[in-house]
């Protein structure tokens, strides 16, 4: 939807499909976004906070956002939106599911089943592939990207309906790490919505995925304890797993398809974050069909991709560094240099910043215990265009 929207503002006259699994626009998620990058869909931000909290690792730490506020845009909002801009060049075909897409010499072929169980194929210039990637996309072969950590960020939700006064409106909290790691690298995040509304969501960055029913007892066992809430009406559910690795997730882009999303390592490996590089990367894709070139890499500097690469490698090999970590980073990081790194636009001296409120023997123990990796890493890995 919005590289859809890049493209109808920028290409007079272009006519899209859209194919789509899903029944629908989905109301089940919500994409949250430092404000960094300005996109075409502000309008849809329902929320922001000004004040954003890490607590673990001996650290509890509340940072101002200053310039660049937190932002939360529900699903049903983005959906609105991107449907106004859109208008009427572009079709969305619902509860179609692509079985095939096939490159020809003058085209490409996109084959797709609805849930009658009718088939159809409709022939294109140009195939943007953003389907959702697969936990076995993400495990992957050994053999194709062996020294790739292979994680999985994944998450149950829930809004929560609670008394007035409940928690601080303008602060958002992004990493509580005072909850039971014992199934692995845990964390709470809690967004207030508005007085009687918070969302929060139980997060693991692990191996594997958990059952449903693990994320709501954890939720519902945090707020009695840290708000003195039980038994809260719960209002929404959503549920996520987000891919933290630096291997291929998808085949390579060809001339006439090309992948995008997360699919193509757009969202950004150690976080997760994914919406501000989602605008990016599609003004990027239209800028490079407008000038004729092939798909961009992800939009990213390639040291932002070697120090995810350090971090992910050091969350896998000891899943009980995390607290420290990130609450070693929101303690000791300026935090607007923080935010653009996390963001993937710090300056150089946001990467300095960064680099240095590491944890410093750690860092350099797990940057340098593979030297020769780094070769055949940068092989399988080129620079992007």
């Amino acid at each position: 939807m919005s590289v859809a929207a890049e493209l109808v503002a920028r290409v007079p006259g272009i006519q899209i499909s859209i194919f789509d699994a899903a029944p629908g626009p989905i109301d089940t998620k919500t994409w949250c976004s430092w404000s960094v990058t300005e996109h075409r869909f502000e309008s849809a931000v329902s929320s922001r906070w000004n004040r954003a909290r890490v607590r673990g690792g001996g650290f509890d730490t509340t940072i101002d956002t200053g310039r660049y506020p937190y932002a939360c845009i529900r699903s049903r909002d983005f959906f609105r939106v991107a449907n106004d801009q859109i208008d009427d060049r572009c079709s969305i075909t619902w509860s179609s599911r692509v079985l095939r897409i096939e490159e020809q010499a003058d085209g490409v072929d996109i084959l797709t089943i609805n849930d009658d169980g009718r088939r159809q194929t409709d022939r294109f210039d140009l195939v943007l592939d953003g389907r959702s990637v697969t936990r076995q996309a993400v495990s992957g072969d050994d053999a194709h990207a062996p020294l790739e950590p292979r994680l999985i960020q994944h998450f149950g939700g829930f809004e929560l309906e609670v008394p007035a006064g409940t928690v601080a409106l303008d602060t958002a909290t992004l990493m509580d790490f005072e909850v039971d790691q014992s199934s692995g690298t845990h964390f709470m995040y809690v967004l207030p919505l508005s007085e009687r509304s918070m969302l929060v969501e139980s997060t693991y960055m692990t191996r594997a995925g958990y059952a449903p029913a693990d994320y709501e007892r954890n939720v519902l066992a945090y707020v009695s304890r840290e708000f003195g809430i039980e038994s809260p009406r719960i209002l929404y559910r959503e549920s996520g797993a987000l891919p933290m690795t630096l291997a291929p997730l998808g085949p390579a882009s060809t001339g006439r398809v090309w992948t995008i999303g997360t699919r193509a390592g757009v969202g950004r490996a150690s976080s997760g974050y994914a919406f501000d590089a989602i605008q990016r990367d599609s003004r990027r894709v239209v800028d490079a069909l407008l000038a004729g070139r092939r798909r961009p890499g992800a939009p990213r500097l390639p040291v932002l991709s070697l120090l995810d690469r350090v971090l992910l490698s050091w969350l896998e090999a000891d899943d009980a560094a995390a607290p420290q970590i990130f609450g070693r980073l929101f303690a000791k990081c300026p935090p607007e240099s923080l935010i653009r790194f996390l963001s993937d636009q710090p300056t150089p001296l946001d990467l300095w910043n960064t680099m240095w409120a590491m944890p410093k023997l750690q860092t350099m123990m797990h940057t340098s215990l593979t030297p020769s990796a780094w070769p055949r890493i940068a092989k399988s890995h080129p620079v992007p265009a």
